[in-house]
Order: C-alpha cells, then sequence, then structure tokens
C-alpha cells in the first residue's frame, strides 16, 4: 500500500509527540537478541531492508486500523510494506501487533514477536552480555489523541 508525501508528512507530525513504534520494536528484538548479525534473504522490493526502515505508523482507516512499516527509497518508488486497507485491525493495539511481526520479518525473517503483552506493558525477557536475565517493560502503545 501507498502514501502519497503528503499524507507521509502529516502522519508524522500527529505522531511527533508518542514513542516511535519501531523503535520500541528494535529495542525489543535487541534485548531479546533477535537481530542476526546478517539479515535474512527475503523476497522483498529492492531498498525494503532493516537499515532503511524508517518508521512504524498505525493509521485509523473506514473499518479499524492498519499498520504501515516506511522505509527510506529513492524519491519516486513505493516505499510501504504494510497490512492490508481492505482488511483492517479492530483495534490500534492489534494493528501495532501486526505491525511489530512485519518488523520482525523483515530484520530476522520471522513474525515471531519478541516480546508479550501482560495487561498494559510490554515485557522483554533478555539477556545482558554478562549472561545475566532481566525484563524489560515499556507501556503499550496506545492511539495518539
Amino acid at each position: 500500500m501507498e502514501h502519497d508525501e503528503m499524507s507521509h508528512d502529516q502522519n508524522a507530525a500527529t505522531h511527533a509527540e508518542t514513542p516511535p513504534l519501531l523503535s520500541i520494536i528494535l529495542a525489543a528484538l535487541y534485548a531479546a537478541r533477535r537481530i542476526p548479525e546478517h539479515a535474512p534473504d527475503m523476497a522483498l522490493p529492492a531498498g525494503f531492508h532493516r537499515g532503511s526502515m524508517i518508521a512504524l505508523e498505525i493509521d485509523r482507516v473506514q473499518g479499524g486500523y492498519v499498520a504501515d512499516l516506511v522505509f527510506s527509497v529513492a524519491p519516486g518508488e513505493p516505499n510501504i510494506l504494510g497490512t492490508p486497507e481492505n482488511a483492517p485491525w479492530p483495534t490500534y493495539l492489534d494493528a501495532f501487533l501486526a505491525g511489530a511481526a512485519l518488523v520482525c520479518e523483515v530484520v530476522n525473517g520471522s513474525p515471531k514477536l519478541p516480546f508479550d503483552v501482560d495487561n498494559d506493558d510490554i515485557r522483554v525477557i533478555g539477556m545482558s552480555d554478562a549472561g545475566e536475565l532481566f525484563v524489560m517493560r515499556r507501556p503499550l502503545p496506545t492511539e495518539p489523541a
């Protein structure tokens, strides 16, 4: 699915005050040690790779929400990998989780999430460089007002 530059810029301004969703997922992948040294070989358009991901956006559409993973690509090229607008997710959280699965697939080849949802939190169980287990929690992202 593609968005024109104007809608992307307006959406970025709208979400400027919320935590960046892509950063939340990448931090969880890092903490869970699920970022491989080499990116998986995926059948994606040229320029769609983990180094060119710039944002995960959740947008309200008729009937629910969609997740769009935005890539930095050459001008005029498609830059969105997203969930279908004709089959939206019923809640913001559902769309976030679907978008998180897209990020995981691009980063490590698997849609498996690196975190669990625990009440109103994301919980990651990770291991430090010293081999010690830790739990990282952060509030679940919520729909911006």
